[in-house]
């Protein structure tokens, strides 16, 4: 897969939607990371993993995981302001 469609994958994926526990999850995820509190990170990852109902939360929580944990913070912070 190219680097393109994956990120057309993760664009289709991220605006979906969501319930409010994981909107609000995801905005304290996103301060996390504009601050680079890596505590913070990691708990809100946790907090956003646990509040992804929907197929379509499951699999943005996953995406922005992934892009934490390659240290792609500006990246992690697009697809989170793509979501909400």
């Amino acid at each position: 897969m190219s680097l393109e469609s994956e990120a057309d994958e993760e664009i289709a994926v991220i605006s979906t939607g969501g319930n409010e526990q994981f909107q609000s999850e995801l905005s304290i995820l996103r301060s996390a990371i504009v601050d680079l509190r890596i505590g913070d990170m990691d708990k809100s990852v946790d907090a956003i993993n646990k509040s992804a109902l929907s197929e379509e939360d499951r699999a943005a929580a996953k995406t922005i995981s992934k892009r934490l944990l390659m240290g792609e913070y500006d990246e992690a912070v697009e697809l989170i302001d793509q979501f909400t």
